[in-house]
Order: C-alpha cells, then sequence, then structure tokens
C-alpha cells in the first residue's frame, strides 16, 4: 500500500521490519520493485534473484531479470529468463516480442520470427516487432516476407535504404521476377514509382 501511495522509501523499510522477510519470495519481490523504483537496478535485481530463489514461479521477476539482462547486452541470459516467464504464462505475449529480440541478437532468425509471431497476432501493428521481423526474414533470405514486413512498419518502409536490402540479393542471383514482385508490392502501398524504378534500373544494371 505505501509503494502505491508513493511512500516507497517507506515501504522498503517496512518490509525489512517483518520478521523472517528474508525467506518470504513476496517480500523479496516487492523490494526488488522498490529499489527498482529508485534505479538501483542492481540492488533490485539481486532481490529478484533472492525471490526466484524461494519460489521459481514468479514471472514478473522472470520478466523483471529478462529486461535487465538485455540492457546489458546478456543476451543469452534474457533469453533464458523471457523463456522461464514465457513457461509460467504462456499468454505473456509482450514477453515474446522480448525474446525475439534476444534471439535475434543470438542470430537464432528462425526463433525470433516465431516469437514475433507471437507477439504480432497480439498487436499487428507494432512497429518495433514488425521492423524485426522484416530483418530476420531478410537474414534468412526470405525477401518478399521481409518486404511486406517493413512496409508495414512506420519506420523502417520510410527508408529506400531498406528497399534496395531486399531487393539486391535477389538481383544478384538472377531472381528479377521476385524483385518485380517486391516492387510492386511497395508500389501498391503508395510509394512513388519513379523512385523504385530508378533504385531498381540502378540494381540490375
Amino acid at each position: 500500500c505505501l509503494f502505491l501511495v508513493n511512500k516507497t522509501h517507506l515501504g522498503i523499510q517496512t518490509l525489512k521490519e517483518i520478521k523472517g522477510y528474508q525467506n518470504s519470495s513476496l517480500c523479496l519481490f516487492l523490494l526488488g520493485l522498490g529499489y527498482e523504483h529508485f534505479a538501483q537496478h542492481e540492488v533490485a535485481m539481486k532481490y529478484y534473484e533472492y525471490a526466484l530463489a524461494i519460489d521459481s514461479e514468479i514471472q514478473d521477476a522472470h520478466t523483471k531479470l529478462g529486461i535487465y539482462n538485455t540492457n546489458l547486452s546478456k543476451w543469452k541470459a534474457s533469453e533464458i529468463n523471457f523463456s522461464e516467464a514465457i513457461r509460467i504464462n504462456p499468454r505473456a505475449l509482450e514477453v515474446y516480442k522480448l525474446r525475439g529480440v534476444a534471439r535475434f541478437y543470438l542470430t537464432d532468425f528462425d526463433g525470433a520470427i516465431k516469437d514475433f509471431n507471437e507477439f504480432l497476432k497480439y498487436d499487428s501493428l507494432n512497429d518495433e516487432a514488425l521492423k524485426s521481423r522484416a530483418i530476420s526474414y531478410l537474414k534468412i533470405g526470405e525477401y518478399h516476407r521481409g518486404a511486406i514486413d517493413c512496409i508495414k512498419s512506420a519506420t523502417c518502409h520510410s527508408e529506400i535504404r531498406t528497399f534496395a536490402e531486399f531487393i539486391t540479393p535477389l538481383v544478384a542471383s538472377g531472381d528479377t521476377t521476385q524483385a518485380l514482385s517486391i516492387l510492386n508490392t511497395y508500389q501498391a502501398r503508395g510509394y512513388k514509382p519513379e523512385i523504385l524504378f530508378y533504385q531498381l534500373d540502378l540494381l540490375i544494371s
């Protein structure tokens, strides 16, 4: 209750005055929240770890550890944290996006795409997920799917450079049919034809 009325410092003090708080996963988790409120992230993470050592089924503690490890670019650790959160609650859709990002940086592009797929069922126009899935498709050679995602993305589709990234490998391999198919997809979504054909002409020549 003290946390809810913005008396976090008093809340932390009160929790530590509870007899046996060190053996209560709830108290330890709440202490983590309290220290996180004051941006004492390392201390907060320790309390989340203490809480999980007592009760490994606290989804939010796994998620918060995953976010912390993501901020430190500890991608494997964050993937493990997020996987535990999803194990506990398979409907924690936001966590799929977070794990997708971790898997992307681990170069597990197929795994990343699966996670982004799950998240995009919940938020089909999420820019970060669309852009990340587009690049994941690009990495595994699914250029047309990547181009479609890129068009849907609010930021990715504004970059003509991205169009070239999808088209170039196809032209280089001689697959101009698919390259033109992607161009037509872009054109159908409102791109200026002269810009797109100019770009494709440069690539083919």
